[in-house]
């Protein structure tokens, strides 16, 4: 090693500057909203089941 380039930050160091994990995050909260209206819809979906017997 030349000294100059084996001090390269890895991503694990700063992980609020890793794209990969910044991406991660997103979709993993957006997720977690697409399940919160999918259940909701579920609801829905069971009461108007049992309106309609």
């Amino acid at each position: 090693m030349d000294g100059v380039n084996d001090r390269r930050p890895s991503g694990m160091e700063f992980p609020g500057r890793d794209p990969v994990h910044q991406t991660l995050t997103v979709l993993r909260r957006r997720m977690a909203e697409l399940e919160q209206h999918l259940n909701a819809a579920k609801g829905e979906l069971a009461a108007v089941k049992r309106e309609n017997g």
